[in-house]
């Protein structure tokens, strides 16, 4: 019995590791192709919206983080912490530039873990490691995952605890007695890594673990992990800055995906009826964006747009209608087109790939995807599962309709990252699709295919899994 564990945790293991080896080496390579000998694109982390200067991490490592409202505060965690580690470095150039270097790193172990979970899935989805080494092989040499492993802001983060999350909620629909706990926790990963989950998020895994038939007590469990790990940081909020959200983009945000632009007396009427207490320990932070600057044009820009779309809901409905419609076309372009990576573009199987991820091809994919998987959800209903089928059909699908919709308002007037953010999905859909044609072709073995108890034992262990 030990020996068949180990043997289950040495796979991905050996799954990480040559991920790992794999974009460490294609990194390394990539130096000798860009033109800095560094960076993959011309943007340090210092430059992205979501960052705050390296210096200010260094320099106020607490008060920076305290007092940050302009995103949630995982991604700049994760420099901080990176930072103390070159604390000795005084040259602010040489400092980034080390910072930078180093966040490559950690953005290669990522892509690796992200890999040997994959890999895991899949192994426990279909019964087959090879399927799961094939996978999770052709998931490292994506031309999107690897710009994203090259791309110094949070969206590979994102969607590694995105991936994780799902992982968890799906083991709990295997075995509903089992732990919430790593689910809790990959939950709270993401409300501190991605403005998309804010604390509104929560509701949809609670309902999800009720249509799961998890027991109470456990839910319970998961709600009270989840609150104290996330209330203290909404009161922090609420206290410093008056709102509960981890991002001062979000008026911005309202207005964008409305396409509603409010005029100065507008914003001076607003400015009327809110009150402005930006905490003076919050100004002593450099930066661009997290200035007082922003946080008034936050609350003046959400006043307005509620205002307009109380008065207005049609128009407003038509306007984000229409920004769904234009983020969910540009979610069908490839993720590497996002920024050029010389290194990518040189890539010889990139074509190949971003051909079969984008497009006709990707909405195919996805047809069949679901098609199969709606047919296997009819099956197994009429095979005595009755509405426990669709129940755990519907918790595994929530949260990704939940993000998909986020993706799909996600622009700001006419700015739009749905191609890149789309990759939060990416991994999620590939998974899906990759068992679903599993599961496809070992029923048709099992029909038309040599009989064997071997054979039959595969399909009935890939029926189970899904």
């Amino acid at each position: 019995m030990r020996g068949s564990r180990t043997a289950v945790l040495r796979a991905p293991v050996f799954v990480f590791l040559l991920s790992l080896t794999f974009v460490l080496a294609l990194h390394h390579w990539g130096r000798g192709v860009e033109a800095d000998g560094l960076y993959h694109q011309p943007v340090t982390s210092d430059a992205l919206m979501q960052a705050l200067p390296v210096v200010e991490l260094r320099d106020k490592p607490f008060a920076s983080l305290w007092y940050l409202h302009k995103q949630p505060p995982g991604y700049d965690l994760i420099r901080l912490l990176i930072v103390q580690v070159h604390r000795g470095v005084t040259d602010p150039v040489r400092l980034l530039a080390q910072v930078d270097a180093t966040l490559y790193r950690v953005w290669a172990v990522l892509l690796a873990l992200q890999c040997a979970l994959m890999f895991t899935w899949l192994r426990a989805l279909t019964g087959n490691t090879w399927v799961g080494l094939v996978a999770s092989g052709l998931w490292l040499v994506y031309p999107g995952a690897l710009f994203c492993a090259t791309f110094f802001d949070p969206t590979l983060l994102s969607s590694l605890v995105v991936f994780w999350f799902s992982y968890e909620l799906w083991r709990l629909s295997r075995a509903p007695q089992g732990s919430v706990m790593p689910l809790a926790l990959a939950g709270v990963a993401m409300f501190y890594v991605r403005s998309f989950y804010q604390w509104y998020f929560f509701f949809v895994p609670v309902l999800c673990l009720v249509l799961l038939r998890v027991p109470r007590a456990a839910i319970v469990k998961y709600a009270t992990v989840t609150a104290l790990l996330v209330v203290p940081f909404l009161a922090k909020q609420y206290a410093l800055f008056g709102w509960v959200e981890t991002s001062s983009i979000a008026g911005y945000h309202y207005c964008g995906v409305m396409w509603y632009r409010p005029t100065f007396e507008q914003m001076a009427l607003a400015s009327k009826h809110l009150r402005f207490d930006y905490p003076e320990g919050a100004k002593a932070v450099r930066d661009v964006f997290n200035t007082e600057e922003q946080y008034r044009y936050n609350l003046i820009f959400q006043w307005i747009c509620k205002r307009h779309f109380r008065k207005h809901p049609r128009q407003a409905m038509r306007k984000i209608l229409g920004s769904m419609e234009m983020n969910l076309a540009s979610a069908l372009e490839p993720v590497s087109s996002y920024r050029p990576t010389p290194m990518i573009d040189r890539l010889p199987w990139r074509a190949g790939f971003d051909a079969a991820t984008s497009g006709v091809a990707l909405v195919a994919a996805l047809c069949v995807g679901v098609s199969l998987w709606v047919g296997r959800m009819i099956h197994g209903a009429w095979a005595g599962g009755g509405t426990d089928t669709w129940r755990r059909a519907v918790a595994l699908a929530l949260p990704v309709a939940y993000t998909l919709f986020l993706l799909s308002v996600g622009n700001r007037y006419d700015w739009q990252e749905a191609n890149r953010l789309r990759f939060i999905l990416d991994p999620i859909c590939f998974v899906f699709v990759v068992s679903q044609l599993w599961w496809f072709a070992a029923a048709v073995y099992r029909r038309y295919g040599p009989a064997g108890d071997g054979a039959a034992a595969s399909a009935r262990n890939v029926g189970s899994s899904g």
